[in-house]
């Protein structure tokens, strides 16, 4: 079967090869819009695909961007078991689509290589979540493209941070299970790694703590953020401590993994335990016992960050070397219970 070129398109719609590249790379000010469609409609006629490979070549362009997820920690499932990481993801593959960039998603394990990743599959641009390492961070500034940072507490030079408070966040996580009347609170987080967020979250956690006089050690439960590791941790409550009357999980993941663990021994939250979660993923407001939890807009993360790359990428603004701090509030449900 013959493959289709721009030569065949131009010579079926009546216009030179020129009309159809400016189709193509969307330089449609230079074309009538009856002509846009013609093309347009030529071009589903006869099945055309366009070669994105040789475009590349030509323009020294991919049209392609990516989103890293450093693992930090240890990994017991896949990037998308947790809601947070769809959520942005989805913000992120909006604005591409409309501006007509393609996505690829990737977890990157310490050892693998940045500049080798971006060198093979020609990127014009990455979207990093969490950057922990300032090796890391060095190395990426030596790629020579567009880079934005979300959810980072150490940064590039010439690179533009999304964020938010997350000690507030933790904070008044905490302080909203004080003022219900809670004295025995743990935390249940992912490790306490310099320059993360779960450290951020606990400093939050332990100056409200604090401020009461109420901090202990043996309320702090550290692992992986994921589901299982909060049921685990909500079973080693229930069972070896039960005078703790509220937890405050730094992931609604974790907090998911704990309500699990409180129903299936045979209690209620939030009548056996109060819960208090971070992020309002989509699934919070649809437990049985509604989450009470931070809310951060994960979805807005995604996009402005990818709104932000892309202007950079297009030439529309220049090197971002801004940290933009997106708002957090608590939403109140119904899993924390007044104390008398």
């Amino acid at each position: 079967m013959k493959k289709i070129t721009i030569k065949d398109i131009a010579s079926e719609a009546g216009v030179t090869p020129t009309t159809v590249s400016y189709v193509l790379n969307g330089r449609l000010n230079k074309v009538s819009a009856q002509t846009v469609e013609r093309i347009r409609e030529v071009m589903r006629e006869l099945n055309y695909v366009p070669n994105y490979s040789a475009r590349t070549l030509v323009k020294n362009e991919s049209k392609l961007i990516a989103f890293f997820v450093p693992y930090n920690e240890r990994r017991q499932d896949g990037l998308l078991a947790n809601p947070f990481y769809s959520q942005i993801i989805s913000g992120i593959e909006e604005v591409c689509r409309k501006r007509g960039f393609h996505l690829i998603v990737s977890g990157i394990d310490k050892q693998e290589d940045y500049s080798d990743i971006s060198t093979q599959r020609n990127l014009d641009g990455i979207v990093l979540l969490g950057v922990l390492d300032e090796k890391l961070l060095a190395e990426l500034e030596h790629l020579n493209i567009p880079i934005i940072l979300i959810d980072s507490y150490i940064k590039g030079s010439n690179m533009c941070v999304i964020g938010i408070d997350d000690e507030q966040g933790g904070y008044l996580a905490t302080r909203h299970l004080i003022e219900h009347g809670h004295r025995r609170i743990a935390i249940v987080n992912g490790e306490l790694i310099a320059n993360g967020v779960t450290e951020r979250r606990f400093r939050g956690y332990e100056r409200a703590m604090r401020e009461e006089g109420l901090f202990r050690q043996d309320l702090v439960y550290s692992g992986s953020v994921n589901f299982d590791y909060g049921y685990e941790a909500g079973r080693s409550i229930l069972e070896k401590n039960p005078d703790i009357t509220a937890v405050f999980a730094t992931a609604d993941i974790l907090a998911f993994g704990i309500v699990k663990s409180v129903y299936d021994s045979g209690r209620t939250v939030p009548a056996d335990l109060s819960i208090v979660g971070f992020d309002d993923v989509i699934f919070a407001s649809m437990m049985q016992a509604p989450l009470t939890t931070i809310r951060q807009d994960i979805y807005r993360k995604g996009s402005l960050a990818t709104e932000i790359l892309l202007d950079q990428i297009q030439g529309k603004s220049k090197e971002c070397h801004e940290e933009i701090i997106l708002p957090v509030q608590l939403v109140e449900r119904s899993s924390v219970r007044q104390r008398m």
